[in-house]
């Protein structure tokens, strides 16, 4: 009961901080998105490179954030933009001459899980800004750069992922918990085919009436899709 409750509320909290930055605009979602990557890298390569290697974690880290800025259509001018895309690279350069002057155990690998980082977090970070962002119609005929910001279509991508996570701790709590179907006993014990069903079910309910209440921009047969995957 008391980690059910400690769920719901850091649940809220957390909800309460996405909608928000979601739905503010362009700004505030940006904001939101590099504070998320930038913790995410920052765990990622604690746990792969180690506490020390500060500078190939810093190498990886501004690396990152060259790319997903690339990869944002406005807020940045177009100059800075090719900086950004060029930064990257060089970056990288920089990271394998230091490599092989360092008495590193194991360098390539160091290297590999820098660029892991990259492919792993802020890759698909990368490509949602590419999600969320449109140019309309009328713009591209006469070749003018507009993008409009579509907050909602990411927000209804969250809720169909939050309803799969919600369903799948229920069904799991409820059907999951005699502990004889377990799904992956090796990288989490807890986890159980009945909540991985019930996570399934009712990712594809939510995908279903966000279409049929017109939430997402696509037909039911596309969101059924979306939310299979």
């Amino acid at each position: 009961m008391k980690s059910l409750i400690t769920r719901s509320l850091s649940g809220i909290v957390f909800l309460a901080i996405m909608v928000g930055g979601i739905l503010g605009g362009e700004i505030s979602y940006a904001c939101l998105m590099l504070f998320i990557m930038v913790v995410m890298l920052w765990e990622f390569y604690r746990m792969t490179l180690g506490e020390e290697n500060y500078g190939l974690k810093i190498i990886g880290i501004v690396s990152c954030i060259a790319l997903w800025a690339f990869s944002l259509p406005v807020i940045f001018p177009s100059s800075a933009r090719y900086i950004f895309a060029i930064l990257p690279f060089t970056l990288w350069l920089f990271m394998l001459i230091r490599q092989l002057y360092q008495k590193a155990q194991k360098p390539f690998v160091d290297i590999a899980l820098t660029w892991l980082g990259m492919i792993y977090i802020a890759v698909p970070l990368a490509l949602l800004n590419i999600t969320i962002y449109s140019s309309p119609p009328e713009y591209k005929s006469v070749g003018q750069m507009y993008f409009d910001y579509n907050g909602l279509l990411l927000l209804g991508l969250f809720i169909i992922l939050w309803s799969s996570d919600v369903g799948a701790y229920c069904f799991g709590m409820l059907f999951g918990r005699s502990g004889k179907h377990k799904l992956f006993p090796s990288i989490s014990p807890k986890k159980s085919w009945e909540g991985y069903i019930g996570g399934l079910v009712v990712a594809l309910g939510t995908g279903y009436l966000m279409s049929y209440f017109n939430f997402l921009p696509f037909g039911i047969i596309h969101s059924l899709i979306i939310a299979l995957l």
